[in-house]
């Protein structure tokens, strides 16, 4: 099974994309607004001028109107000022004021504090970690609508994680992610069907969701609706459909995609029978500590399938893989020592 990254600190990301795709008041409006005295117009002033988002993005200037509206209570200008101390933007970092300057901006009702709060209490940020916070605060964001939060209440009710163990609510958050087009919501859910875990398998859903976090540049999606397609698992079965979505993935250095895709290669099977593909696709995984590429290269060079037999470099394959682990060559080996 594949595992996949749970949390990452997304601060300007998550916050930035959903800044970016409000409709909001245009630019010169809301700085003659501002300018006018309205405390309002100059909040949400200090959060364009933080992403640049229709003015030049200027740090300082987003600070300066931030400062003050802060400590009155603005939830643009809290998240501003959290965000710049998060980043070491214009006043040094320091998360601990961020936390603070989060936590204030998620109790005057932003989700995205409410996400970046719970962010913070899981990965002790700012604060000792305290998973039970962490959930409720995710949580709260999650049912405003937040993809990012839901994936991770979805993980944390999957895992057991600040909440007890519930996997109905584990899989409805994941799917409200996964229905926003978040791309590891659409992978977990692919896992949770396709590897059974939790729940009864289901091929048909798990193929659904593998592929929508493919089509979107998941490696380990790629790398598994691959694999349904080789065996034909919930699919007709269809060699070159799976070189496809292997190739996709061991592009993008997934190893187990890179190692399929030099047996397939050298068989022959789903693509045509090339011997620069096979050792190109064997090396690349064998420089990534791949033992089972290390052993099939080995074996190439040892039968002289494929490519010219050469002694040498067979001894050397076979050797390093059986020092990482794979013994398959090891009688071999020591027949070509003996020579």
């Amino acid at each position: 099974m594949k595992l996949f990254i749970f949390l990452l600190p997304l601060f300007a990301l998550v916050w930035g994309s959903l800044a970016m795709a409000q409709t909001q008041t245009d630019a010169a409006t809301l700085t003659q607004l501002a300018e006018g005295g309205d405390l309002v117009a100059q909040d949400q002033l200090a959060e364009r001028y933080y992403f640049g988002n229709g003015v030049k993005q200027d740090y300082k200037k987003s600070y300066e109107l931030a400062k003050d509206l802060a400590d009155k209570g603005y939830p643009c200008s809290q998240m501003v000022m959290g965000s710049l101390y998060y980043n070491g933007f214009v006043l040094g970092k320091n998360v601990k004021k961020a936390f603070e300057y989060f936590k204030s901006a998620a109790g005057n009702g932003s989700s995205v504090g409410q996400l970046f709060l719970g962010l913070m209490h899981y990965n002790g940020e700012g604060t000792a970690v305290n998973k039970t916070e962490a959930y409720k605060y995710l949580k709260l964001a999650a049912d405003e609508g937040l993809a990012e939060a839901q994936f991770q209440v979805g993980s944390m009710s999957q895992r057991a994680e600040g909440t007890s163990k519930n996997v109905p609510e584990a899989i409805k958050y994941y799917r409200m992610a996964a229905d926003q087009g978040h791309v590891d919501a659409q992978y977990a859910l692919g896992l949770v069907y396709g590897m059974g875990q939790d729940t009864a398998q289901n091929m048909k859903e798990a193929i659904k969701y593998y592929r929508q976090a493919a089509e979107q540049g998941n490696p380990n999606a790629q790398y598994l609706l691959g694999l349904t397609y080789f065996f034909g698992e919930g699919v007709t079965k269809n060699a070159a459909e799976a070189s496809r979505w292997f190739t996709l993935a061991a592009e993008q250095g997934d190893v187990d995609a890179r190692y399929n895709l030099g047996v397939m290669y050298a068989k022959g099977e789903g693509v045509p029978r090339k011997k620069d593909e096979a050792l190109k696709w064997f090396t690349l995984g064998a420089e990534q500590g791949d033992a089972r590429c290390m052993y099939n290269l080995g074996y190439l060079y040892d039968t002289g399938d494929l490519i010219p037999q050469d002694v040498n470099e067979a001894v050397k394959w076979y050797r390093l893989a059986i020092k990482n682990g794979n013994l398959e060559g090891r009688d071999r080996l020591a027949e070509l020592e003996k020579k």
